[in-house]
């Protein structure tokens, strides 16, 4: 296909909601240690442990930073909702807050004894606690501080444009997304500490497999698609400018995120 026209046949633009995932249980709380802070399911065990048992914070006794931390129950206690709502409306503004407070499905087998893992201190900022805390201890409470207010947030809101794009007889799809409002994403994010490229499937009519790219434009890595017309012609003129191409199905292997998921 090297040297032929490349036409953008056709750009659809959509609205799309992306809602906040529940508090954490115990086995999202190992997974999402593990992609953002690299901690395995020991590691994150203890260090939550010693949250839930309690912490010296210049009061007259320990206190429990967060509520039990072995748990399958996504249940939030009413005067925590109420707690959580109170500091969202007040902290980032109405738009930020939901008209009703965001319900999660609990599991048929789950624990109803048993809240989520969530904080105890809800109106104290994990800044203020901070100097209190070990660098480990701090991160950790930090993710569940930052989940917990997340899942009582509006979603975040952004423009998906998808544009299909014709070389010849083949057919390309690529699509990126503008945010529009951030909503929960203003506390909490699904992304860890590292950029990752986000790839790109393409469909060749030709009876041919899915395959898949990580495209070098800058705007795609970013899932960011700028204004295209309908009809536009585009020319790769140089062999460094083609994407690697792989295949999508890759062999898969667990990592310990992974295994707490299937756990």
């Amino acid at each position: 296909m090297k040297g032929q026209p490349f036409v953008v046949k056709d750009v659809k633009k959509k609205e799309k909601n992306r809602y906040p995932d529940a508090p954490f249980i115990t086995s999202t709380l190992q997974q999402e240690s593990f992609n953002k802070l690299k901690y395995n399911a020991t590691k994150t065990m203890i260090l939550a442990q010693q949250l839930y048992e309690g912490v010296d914070i210049g009061q007259d006794a320990p206190v429990g930073l967060i509520t039990y931390m072995r748990t399958d129950s996504t249940k939030v206690a009413d005067e925590a909702i109420k707690e959580v709502r109170e500091m969202i409306g007040k902290s980032f503004g109405k738009d930020f807050l939901p008209e009703t407070p965001n319900v999660y499905k609990v599991k048929k087998l789950a624990q109803e004894a048993h809240e989520a893992v969530r904080p105890t201190l809800i109106s104290q900022l994990p800044g203020t606690l901070e100097k209190y805390l070990t660098p480990e201890q701090y991160k950790l409470y930090e993710l569940i501080y930052t989940r917990f207010v997340a899942s009582q947030m509006t979603p975040a809101r952004s423009l998906l444009t998808t544009v299909e794009i014709k070389v010849d007889k083949n057919l390309f799809g690529v699509s990126g997304s503008v945010p529009i409002f951030d909503g929960f994403t203003a506390v909490y994010s699904k992304e860890g500490a590292e950029t990752k490229k986000r790839r790109f499937c393409l469909n060749w009519k030709l009876a041919r497999p899915w395959i898949c790219w990580d495209w070098s434009i800058r705007s795609i890595l970013l899932s960011r698609l700028p204004d295209i017309p309908t009809v536009l012609w585009l020319r790769l003129w140089k062999r460094r400018h083609w994407p690697a191409l792989h295949l999508c199905a890759d062999h898969f292997h667990f990592d310990p995120a992974g295994l707490c998921a299937q756990g």
